[in-house]
């Protein structure tokens, strides 16, 4: 007997999603003829050719292909077939190779940047992708700056902003170890002074937190940023947070912060030469000084007072016609540097600086 007009279809179009994740080829190709799209996709643009490629599922991938589905399709976060294919549950190789020969894009980065090697694990599927020679990681690691030239000698165009498996560059690894001469020669070779990996660290972030003066130095004389935030990658601050309507940024330290966190008044009075904004908030609404003085750094405070790091921050008041009140600078918790003191000769700093409320 016919169904009746209006009734609902046997099946529902988001099988074919579950059919790609099951490497279901002859499922697939029922849902097709019947009339489900080959590229149906779900709430956040994945297709049936996505699914089958984090899964590993080959067969269906090869179906859904021939079907003509689009081998460079894009999610809603950038994201093609093959980024997710160079970190495949199974069949990593395979999945991939499947998609360059039908024609994928190596070099189609999705909405944060992202290529798809950098989401491989294994050197030999991001040299599948196309990614970097894994020698400008180890080099740079090591600071073997002969290895870092024969590199270069052989392949004179490499790129050298580029990520390894944990999404740090070669300068951050350089920077990181301290290693001069290899951070110089990728500075000479064109590398980005002020990229950030993946948790927003700059390759200053890294020779801060390291203790590497030299570094430092070298890094400031190349004209790096003092005040670039790295990012704050807490549960809370991975959601998605409004204040007065606008998306917070879970943005959290400067290189300064760093400086005050390990107590190395040297490279911070560096920073501070060089421009570093003495009362940069953090995700937290920490300062610096809130670092120093929770360490209970009488040095570092004094440092960061003396280069003109604010205890009371002026603020227009929000009621018409009211005189500016005087706020302080608070933290996460309300308290300002000079409540969170906790000896008796960091309050001594802070007092000269008090203003009455």
């Amino acid at each position: 007997m016919a169904a009746s007009r209006g009734a609902a279809p046997p099946f529902r179009p988001e099988a074919i999603l579950t059919q790609a994740k099951n490497n279901n080829a002859a499922g697939i190709r029922a849902l097709v003829e019947a009339g489900v799209p080959v590229e149906f996709c779900n709430q956040i643009g994945q297709t049936a050719l996505h699914v089958a490629a984090l899964w590993g599922s080959v067969e269906a991938a090869r179906e859904l292909l021939d079907l003509g589905a689009d081998v460079n399709i894009e999610n809603a976060r950038g994201s093609t077939p093959l980024h997710f294919a160079a970190a495949a549950k199974a069949r990593a190789r395979d999945i991939c190779q499947l998609l360059l020969d039908a024609g994928a894009d190596t070099g189609l980065p999705d909405l944060q940047g992202r290529l798809p090697y950098e989401g491989a694990e294994s050197d030999e599927i991001r040299a599948l992708l196309d990614g970097p020679d894994p020698r400008i990681f180890s080099c740079s690691a090591a600071g073997d700056v002969a290895g870092l030239r024969q590199l270069f000698t052989e392949d004179p165009e490499h790129d050298t902003d580029v990520f390894n498996g944990e999404g740090v560059a070669p300068i951050h690894l350089a920077a990181k170890g301290g290693h001069m001469g290899a951070l110089s020669f990728l500075l000479q070779k064109g590398s980005f002074v002020d990229m950030q990996d993946w948790d927003g660290n700059s390759a200053l972030h890294h020779a801060v937190r390291e203790g590497h003066k030299g570094a430092v130095t070298l890094l400031i004389r190349s004209k790096a940023s003092m005040n670039v935030r790295n990012f704050n990658k807490s549960e809370y601050a991975s959601g998605n947070w409004l204040s007065a309507g606008r998306q917070l940024q879970p943005l959290h330290q400067t290189p300064l912060h760093i400086a005050a966190e390990t107590g190395d008044t040297e490279i911070a009075e560096m920073l501070l030469n060089a421009g570093a904004v003495p009362s940069a908030k953090d995700f937290d609404g920490k300062t610096p000084l809130h670092d120093a003085l929770e360490m209970q750094d009488d040095e570092m405070a004094e440092l960061l007072i003396d280069h003109g790091a604010d205890i009371n921050l002026g603020s227009k008041a929000s009621e018409k016609g009211k005189a500016p009140a005087v706020l302080r600078v608070k933290n996460a918790e309300g308290k300002t540097p000079a409540e969170v003191a906790k000896t008796p000769e960091v309050a001594a700093l802070l007092a000269p600086h008090e203003q009455p409320a």
